[in-house]
């Protein structure tokens, strides 16, 4: 055999060989991929937003919002050592009568827990979080659906003063290895043996083919 088809040999081996664990890994080469949809928002879904405007005891900061947002107060003895006033569980809550925001200040070595009234648009833009910051909710508002590789960790979102609820809508795995994406999930092992053996053939037979020009 002449010596370039010899090199070219063994080259297709090494090839082969080193190339074939590259090409076709065996180790899982999928990622995981968040489509989500928008929808126009109005009361936000936000861990911050209490909603007691349908039943009072919904739970107890309902009732207490409840009580509090008819204009009553609850005082607390600061020497009992209280760490987490009443009602402040949350940054905004709805009743009937509207929409407030805990509040609590300090009178006479005394904790008043109250309530002050907001409009909705003031608890909109403060618990909504800019669109821009995350490509895939913008398309979710614009386009329809928005797909990501990255969990989007907010909800509730701004998006040219317009307010948006972002729901995940599906979650799949998609393959990243370009040869794995054309194949049949059953032809990854055979194809990846045979690319090894096949190399380890090539070598040896050009090892052959080397010696008996000697």
């Amino acid at each position: 055999m002449p010596l370039r088809r010899v090199a070219l040999l063994a080259i297709l081996g090494v090839v082969l060989v080193a190339g074939t664990p590259l090409a076709v890994p065996a180790a899982d080469t999928t990622e995981r991929v968040y489509t989500y949809e928008a929808e126009t928002a109005g009361e936000p879904d936000h861990p911050e937003f209490a909603d007691c405007d349908w039943h009072p005891l919904q739970s107890r900061n309902c009732a207490v919002a409840r009580y509090l947002a008819d204009g009553d107060t609850i005082t607390l003895d600061t020497e009992t050592g209280v760490s987490d006033p009443l009602g402040e569980e949350y940054e905004f809550v709805a009743v009937p009568d509207g929409y407030y925001r805990p509040v609590s200040t300090v009178e006479n070595h005394t904790v008043v827990v109250g309530l002050e009234p907001v409009s909705f648009e003031t608890v909109q833009r403060e618990l909504a979080t800019d669109a821009d910051e995350w490509p895939a909710a913008v398309s979710a508002i614009e386009d329809g659906t928005g797909t990501t590789t990255e969990k989007l960790p907010r909800t509730y979102l701004e998006h040219d003063g317009e307010f948006y609820q972002l729901r995940p809508r599906a979650v799949d795995d998609r393959e990243t290895n370009p040869l794995k994406r054309v194949l049949p999930g059953w032809s990854v092992g055979p194809i990846r043996s045979l690319g090894y053996l096949g190399g380890l053939a090539a070598l040896w037979y050009s090892g052959v083919a080397y010696g008996q020009r000697e």
